[in-house]
Order: structure tokens, then C-alpha cells, then sequence
């Protein structure tokens, strides 16, 4: 399973799922996919995500390839 992550509207500062969050998600054997920039709003980069295990994609492919967004 693939959980998708998109960017937030660009008045919104959230995003759904924090890099910390990660290892618990792993830990069901779920892959996360982000849109590229989704962490900016509260200033975590795509490096970060990468770091924790997410895939970091444009959001066409994260649409395309998630199972749950």
C-alpha cells in the first residue's frame, strides 16, 4: 500500500504527515509517497522525507500511484 502526501494550498502552512511520523507508518509495511515541496509550509525539505524513508515525487505520480491520499 501507498499512502500520497500533496502539497497544501498555498495558504495553508499544515501538511498531513510529518517526517517523524514515518517510522510508525514503515512500521506497517506502508510505502508514503510526497509531493515535491509538500513540507515547505512548515519548513521541512524533501531531503528530510527522503531521510525517513519517503519517496519524493511531482504530484501527478503521487496521484497516480498512491493507493490513499
Amino acid at each position: 500500500m501507498i499512502i500520497g502526501v500533496l502539497k497544501e494550498p498555498s495558504f495553508e502552512t499544515r501538511v498531513s504527515l510529518l517526517p517523524e511520523h514515518l517510522s510508525f507508518v514503515k512500521k506497517m509495511k506502508v510505502n508514503v509517497c510526497v509531493e515535491e515541496k509538500a513540507g515547505a509550509g512548515v519548513l521541512v525539505s524533501d531531503e528530510v522525507y527522503r531521510e525517513q524513508g519517503a519517496e519524493v515525487c511531482s504530484r501527478e505520480e503521487v496521484i497516480r500511484r498512491s493507493d490513499i491520499i
